[in-house]
């Protein structure tokens, strides 16, 4: 997002990343669960959101496709692909897993 979130835009943004894990939690280890639901927690959604998706891109390249239609837009609006915080070629990993022609 190019401004700070309101209270119940973050709600609906974290609403769609808790769906997404939801598709793909049997993907990630405890540790990476344990590593996602701490950043929600301390709502970081945007730190959730790039660590989930690193964590999904190295172990499995089955990311169920409803995951990826939810996933791919809501990396844009949390701004992400214009500035990643812990892989500088995040988005572009991103659209690569994110692909829909590639389910």
């Amino acid at each position: 997002m190019t401004t700070e979130p309101t209270v119940e835009e973050y709600v609906l943004l974290e609403n769609r990343l808790k769906e997404a894990v939801a598709l793909c939690e049997d993907l990630l280890s405890d540790e990476e669960a344990a590593h996602l639901q701490y950043y929600m927690r301390h709502d970081e959604i945007e730190m959730a959101y790039e660590g989930f998706c690193l964590s999904i891109f190295n172990n499995s390249s089955q990311i169920p496709k409803e995951a990826k239609l939810i996933l791919l837009p809501l990396g844009i609006d949390l701004g992400l692909d214009k500035e990643s915080i812990y892989d500088p070629e995040f988005w572009h990993k991103a659209q690569t897993h994110f692909n829909v022609a590639n389910q």
